[in-house]
């Protein structure tokens, strides 16, 4: 089980699944099953948002440097679920 912090809050991701909308990191049990398949790469999406952000508030980089950092370490399959790049530009101006 990891956190994923963001703006609105945390996120929970458990066995490829994330959970949105959780107001207090606590334990949970699953008492059921899920109708959809886990998905690793928005999982991996997520955590590559969150990792630009990190960067962009502790360092002096510009946005570009910053995306073209993380951009070289990611899969293929992860990029395809991350937005299109102006967007991830102007979230990490938006949170220097």
């Amino acid at each position: 089980m990891e956190l994923i912090k963001t703006s609105r809050g945390y996120k929970i991701v458990y066995q490829g699944h994330m959970y949105l909308n959780i107001d207090k990191p606590t334990f949970l049990t699953l008492n059921n099953d899920h109708v959809h398949k886990e998905n690793d790469n928005l999982v991996g999406a997520a955590k590559v948002k969150c990792l630009m952000i990190e960067k962009a508030k502790s360092s002096h980089a510009t946005p570009s440097q910053i995306y073209s950092e993380i951009f070289a370490n990611c899969t293929t399959n992860v990029l395809a679920e991350l937005p299109r790049e102006d967007y991830l530009k102007r979230s990490i101006r938006d949170n220097r």
